[in-house]
């Protein structure tokens, strides 16, 4: 329950309790946003539950061993049904 500081550069966190000194590291997750287009069109998303108008760009996390390429056309097959190339 105690506050943390950053240390060793910012790479870290640090409990500040003398007692504890727990180091922390951020969880690094690769992801991919991405546009989807064509010379006229891009393909956009939404969800059911957002109000009439609001789109968004695809976006997911990069598998373990997938390459940024491969994670977008896994990411725009699942959450659109398109397959790129």
């Amino acid at each position: 329950g105690s506050r943390t500081a950053p240390f060793r550069l910012g790479t870290q966190r640090r409990c500040t309790n003398s007692e504890c000194g727990a180091r922390q590291r951020p969880r690094i997750e690769p992801s991919v946003i991405m546009l989807v287009a064509t010379d006229t069109h891009c393909l956009l998303g939404r969800k059911a539950s957002w109000v009439p108008g609001r789109y968004s760009t695809l976006a997911g996390f990069v598998e373990f061993g997938e390459s940024l390429e491969e994670a977008v056309q896994r990411e725009t097959q699942e959450e659109s049904g398109v397959s790129v190339d």
